[in-house]
């Protein structure tokens, strides 16, 4: 329903439902008109399969195209075959898929949990049978009655009418729907979850129960007949819920903390009790699952253009031979068997015309050979085949993680190797996201820690004070050892600050010894691995502040071995736009403090000494000026910088903030946006007591890998919340850049288009240049900002490049989903990052094989493979054009229809396709010593217009050599030679011509290589002999009975196999010799490194070898160490 209030801006209106359980039940028969719990994600259903799967395949052009079999010139089963042959495959694979989905879907729908009944007591019930909201409005006037499988049901009265299930969920079960918790087995009323399938965080958050619930369990919730939730329209947010529950007079406001969301896990927590508000298509799970963008691959594009000009090519080619056709039918002196049709023809309009669209379709199915509808399926077995040796890869599989890469979608698997632009976020992905506290500043004096949080000591030592020195130059503080600890007082103040500021809590744990004990251990988890560090730092020796545990009102600490209580009164939480987190706490004494941690230039503008200065001593402008400077220094180290300060608040100040905070977070209108005032209100005066300094060390292998990016000509844009010198260093240490490298600044940019613009004008020629760059974003980095980062970065190329997101958390899957490619890092946020990328890895040195290695071998075999289909079927349809003059452009056909239909099904796509899987163009240790051949091939340059011409060239060569030389060769035996002999003798002629074709281009010979290229030889050899030998089929003579024993004779006779071995010689020698030149006076440096290797195996062979022999011998030796 919608409520209208009228707020300090005029009326707002938004939707609010009201939840009163236990008021009525739901009819048995009006089940159907509320909203389950259902999750459907499959496409097809068994009666909805075809018709969709067919409507989708035929708006394929190239399909669609080839569903016009009406007036064939061959047997209609000869050109459909080919059509369902590529239909089928596709069909079977996206119904294979479709069945994955289904298989995914059942294990949710059917997973069990429990309902309470109105007894008291639990019932089993599926996840898809919880409802809550309806399906479409009812009238407020409807009242049920009776039971639904005897649940208790809480109904959602008023415009909007809703049930929702009280549901009990336990420990390890994922969350069903989103549910507000009223009940909990922990004594504390709070439970514990993971959400890493919603945020990617994989760290416990914890959720409260209200205090209006404070001890209830089934038997108590089944008796509150006066409890009402209210709770706004489902909305995409993840951590965006207003609500309020009522108990007779009792309203407490509800918030995300109260809420437990679909698709969480409880964890450490018995069991929890819920109200259903949100499920199906409005949990925020639902929500947020946006649609996914179809990527199309650079190759693809290219192979559309392609297409598109033998289009062209087929109607202009098609409607001059209609039109000579036409003109030879019409003119009766030149053509005498159809002079006495003349008459007719020339008088009867309708019947030209019909005849002249009939003849136009003939000869365009003649000639549609040329569009290789088989290159589909070839290209789609190929890419699968890629992305099956991507997930078998050894070389990408994580020891650490027992995880392989993987490979989520095969259709962009060619775009791993034309990418130009890595847009790659740094914490979690470029570094371990394992904080280690090094450093930190109390008012002015400089601490760091020794070993792994052994001991905390003064910058001053001897030891630390040298490699401070060299490292920060003379700007180092000089602060005297002596000096440092007698202000024992803001050194508890400094770290107690870091003990109660923050969301760290206790998991319990149990470990199994191998005596079959039990020892329950507890595990500290945070959101984030900062909090925890500091935390851990707290503890240390020195200081002795341990965190001990904590409740959803009270932090208990360990000091000096006594225990203390604090009461925690409001957390005020860390957010990208405040980029800080307070909490207003309160001491056994009775004292209430507002401590403050966060980004420097958020805390610092709130502290007295800088928002006040007139009203601070010079001494405190020093320790500020100090301050700022040990922030820099730790910037230079590369160090991750926090700022600490603190207020004290007297009784009334106290008794004010408690009052603005509550009606804050008890408004249902406009709660994020009191609460953000209320914050600003409190957080002011702050007294600024010293900065930390936290190490986010970098994974293995990240230098080597950006080095090797950088080399390979792909810019990298690194996404960082860091200072600006931070970054900088932290880049330098990564090999992000290098230290000769002239580092250009642009500070205070907001938007990409302005980004973009200035890099324009900083860099006249953008393409030229090695153009990294280290981005700053705003902490915790949200999804809009990698978005925007990629648009700047596409502003300064001037055109679209292939682009590259990696990342490993939520905040990353916005960018990642959004470039050509997205590529997810298994890390310790969680896996959002990973199940929302095309690839996912373990560790970012992985990239460099992905796209070197696997990038490079893909995008070749599968341009090879577009190259060669439209190449074999020119050069096989031109001697069918050029036979038309002879035919008097009749469409005559001059090859074996069942030839005909298997050129492209069988006999010359399968040694393409077992090149496109196998190939290897050069060894894959070169690809990765030598990074700089990735950019030969980027830009589509296999696929480039330059190089379509040349084999264009090649096909119109070849296709024209055989037919004229053949024409040539058998011009003496015409009176001998059939119609079929003299088409099969091209035919067998082409096949060769491509065979061979393909046999020299190829260097990584195989087994199956050997098969598929020579195999396909003697298929055809095989095929013909059984059908040039049927005369006879059921009693009947064979369609094809003018070909019986046709091929027997072709085999013994002499002048076809002088013709086919000497036109095989000659066709082939011009592309033979061209590649000779190229290779020996032009060679690029792929050609110069296989060179290379050609030497290393004459060396190792130990015998002299010439260049046409060696690519033989490459397979052979390929398990050798040679390189």
């Amino acid at each position: 329903m919608w409520r209208t209030y009228h707020g300090r801006d005029g009326p707002r209106t938004f939707g609010v439902r009201v939840a009163q359980p236990h008021q009525h039940h739901l009819a048995a028969g009006d089940l159907d008109l509320y909203c389950d719990n259902r999750v459907i994600t499959s496409k097809y259903t068994l009666l909805t399969f075809l018709p969709i799967n067919l409507f989708e395949q035929f708006q394929r052009i190239a399909n669609f195209y080839f569903l016009i079999p009406g007036v064939a010139i061959i047997e209609p089963i000869t050109s459909v075959l080919p059509l369902l042959f590529v239909i089928g495959v596709t069909a079977i694979k996206q119904a294979y898929e479709d069945y994955k989905r289904h298989q995914a879907d059942a294990v949710i729908n059917l997973s069990e949990c429990k309902t309470l009944q109105a007894d008291g007591t639990l019932a089993p019930c599926y996840y898809k049978d919880i409802v809550c909201v309806p399906r479409r409005g009812l009238d407020a006037t409807y009242i049920y009655h009776g039971h639904d499988r005897g649940r208790l049901i809480a109904n959602l009265l008023l415009v909007q009418q809703a049930v929702g299930d009280i549901v009990q969920v336990c420990n390890e079960q994922e969350i069903p729907c989103d549910l507000v918790v009223v009940a909990s087995a922990l004594e504390s009323r709070d439970c514990y979850i993971t959400t890493a399938n919603l945020d990617g965080e994989s760290t416990l958050k914890v959720r409260y129960c209200p205090k209006l619930s404070q001890g209830w369990g089934p038997a108590e919730l089944a008796r509150q007949d006066k409890l009402t939730v209210e709770a706004g329209v489902p909305n995409a947010i993840l951590y965006d819920f207003d609500g309020r529950i009522r108990s007779g007079e009792t309203v407490e406001a509800l918030t995300t903390k109260n809420v437990l969301l679909k698709g969480a896990r409880l964890k450490g927590t018995p069991w929890v009790l819920g109200i259903a508000v949100y499920t199906g298509d409005d949990s925020k799970l639902a929500l947020n699952q946006p649609k996914t963008k179809y990527k199309f691959s650079t190759a693809e594009s290219r192979l559309n253009i392609f297409l598109a000009f033998y289009f062209l090519w087929l109607i202009l080619v098609c409607t001059i031979s209609t039109v000579y056709g036409e003109e030879w039918r019409s003119d009766a002196r030149r053509f005498w068997p159809l002079r006495g049709q003349d008459t007719q023809i020339a008088t009867d309009l309708t019947y030209r015309v019909g005849d002249v669209i009939v003849t136009w379709l003939r000869f365009m199915l003649l000639y549609n050979w040329v569009i290789p509808i088989s290159l589909y399926v070839t290209l789609e077995l190929q890419k699968l085949a890629g992305s099956l040796l991507i997930n078998w890869d050894l070389k990408l599989y994580d020891e650490h993680l027992d995880e392989p890469a993987t490979a989520r979608t095969s259709d962009l698997i060619e775009d791993l190797g034309q990418v130009e632009h890595v847009f790659a976020d740094k914490t979690g992905t470029l570094t371990e996201n394992r904080m280690v506290f090094k450093k930190c500043n109390v008012r002015g004096h400089a601490f760091e820690v020794q070993g792994d949080y052994e001991r905390l000591v003064p910058a001053g030592s001897e030891k630390t004070r040298a490699s401070l020195n060299s490292a920060a130059g003379p700007s180092a503080l000089n602060t005297a050892p002596s000096d440092v600890w007698h202000d024992t007082s803001s050194i508890r103040e400094m770290f107690m600050c870091l003990a109660l500021c923050h969301t760290v809590s206790y998991e319990d744990s149990v470990d199994e010894s191998a005596q079959h004990t039990f020892t329950r251990q507890r595990k500290m988890t945070s959101v984030s691995p900062d909090e925890e560090a500091l935390v851990r730092a707290a503890a240390l020796p020195e200081v002795g502040i341990h965190f001990f545990d904590r409740s959803d009102d009270t932090i208990q600490l360990e000091i000096d071995g006594q225990r203390i209580e604090y009461e925690l009164l409001h957390i005020m939480e860390f957010s990208s736009a405040r980029m800080r987190m307070s909490v207003l706490v309160r001491d056994p004494n009775g004292q209430a403090t507002l401590y403050t941690k966060g980004a420097d230039a958020a805390v610092m503008q709130r502290c007295r000494a800088q928002s006040s200065p007139q009203s601070t001593t010079e001494e405190q402008q020093a320790e500020l000026h100090q301050l700022q400077e040990q922030l820099d220094e730790y910037s230079r180290q590369g160090l991750r910088t926090l700022a600490v300060a603190a207020r004290q608040l007297s009784a009334d100040e106290l008794e004010h903030a408690i009052e603005l905070l509550t009606e804050a977070s008890q408004a249902m209108e406009d709660r994020k946006g009191k609460l953000r005032d209320a914050y600003e209100t409190l957080e002011r005066d702050l007294d600024l007591i010293g900065v930390t300094a936290v190490e986010d060390r970098l994974q293995d292998g990240v230098p080597e890998t950006m080095i090797a990016l950088r080399e390979a000509g792909i810019r990298t844009w690194v996404l960082t919340g860091d200072k600006v010198q931070t970054a900088i260093n932290i880049s330098l240490s990564a090999g992000h850049f290098s230290h000769s490298a002239t580092q250009l600044k642009l500070l205070g940019l907001r938007e990409a288009d302005a980004c973009g613009q200035a890099l324009k004008e900083l860099l006249p020629q953008p393409s030229s240049t090695t153009l990294n760059c280290s981005v700053r974003l705003p902490p915790s980095v949200s999804d809009e900002d990698g978005n925007s980062v990629q648009g700047g970065g596409k502003a300064v190329a001037g055109r679209k490049p292939v682009t590259l997101a990696i990342g490993d958390g939520a905040n990353d899957v916005a960018m990642i989903r959004e470039a050509h490619v997205g590529v997810g890092i298994l890390g310790k946020e969680g896996r959002q990052a990973a199940r929302s990328s095309d690839y996912s890895i373990g560790q970012f040195r992985f990239l460099k094989p992905l796209l070197l290695v696997h990038g490079h071998y893909c995008y070749w075999r599968i341009a090879y493979t577009i190259q060669f289909f439209f190449y074999k079927n020119l050069a096989y349809i031109l001697p069918c054009l050029f036979y038309g003059p002879i035919s008097l452009f009749s469409a005559q056909v001059i090859y074996e229809q069942w030839n005909l239909t298997f050129w492209n099904l069988f006999f010359t796509s399968l040694p393409v396709l077992c090149f496109g899987i196998f190939e290897k163009d050069i060894d894959e240790r070169v690809l990765l010593r030598t990074p700089r051949i990735y950019p030969e091939f980027v830009g589509n340059a296999v696929l480039s217009y330059r190089k379509f011409f040349e084999w264009t060239i090649t096909g119109v060569w070849q296709g024209t050599a055989a037919y004229y030389g053949v024409t040539l060769a058998l011009e003496r035996h015409r009176p001998t030679v059939t119609l079929w002999w003299y088409g099969m003798t091209i035919y067998s002629l082409m096949l060769l011509l491509v065979t061979l074709r393909i046999a020299f281009d190829m260097r990584y010979w195989t087994w199956m290589s050997h098969v598929c290229v020579w195999g396909s030889l003697l298929a055809y050899v095989a095929f013909n002999l059984v059908e040039s030998g049927i005369l006879f089929v059921w009693g009947e003579e064979s369609s094809t009975g003018g070909y019986y024993w046709v091929f027997y004779d072709m085999l013994g006779s002499e002048i076809f196999w002088g013709t086919l071995v000497g036109m095989a010689g000659i066709a082939i020698l011009p592309h033979y010799l061209f590649s000779l030149y190229m290779r020996f006076f032009r060679p690029t440096l792929l050609q110069q490194c296989q060179a290379s290797e050609w030497e290393q195996l004459r060396a190792m062979l130990g015998v002299f070898t010439c260049d046409c022999c060696v690519p033989g011998l490459y397979g052979v030796v390929k398990n050798s160490d040679y390189v």
